[in-house]
């Protein structure tokens, strides 16, 4: 239970409880953001984390794409287009 944690959902305009949540007698932490199978919740549940998570991720692949492009030495256009469109899948 070591990794146990407590998400309060509320409202932006609703304070955060002040409440210690405790299982089999041992206190757990308080987070503002979990992720779950891919997926970045926060505590708000407006998916802005989620939105900044998978932005940055995808900025990371173009970059990686870019890089490995670059090697290629100026293979032409089309080169560029199909390692382009196939990386989109």
């Amino acid at each position: 239970m070591g990794k146990t944690k407590i998400m309060e959902i509320r409202k932006k305009a609703i304070e955060r409880n002040l409440a210690k949540f405790t299982v089999a007698n041992k206190p757990k932490q308080k987070c503002s953001i979990y992720r779950y199978l891919g997926t970045t919740f926060d505590e708000f549940m407006d998916f802005d984390a989620n939105s900044l998570d998978k932005s940055t991720s995808g900025q990371r692949a173009e970059g990686a794409f870019i890089r490995k492009f670059t090697k290629l030495d100026n293979k032409g256009y089309d080169t560029y287009t199909k390692c382009y469109n196939m990386s989109n899948y």
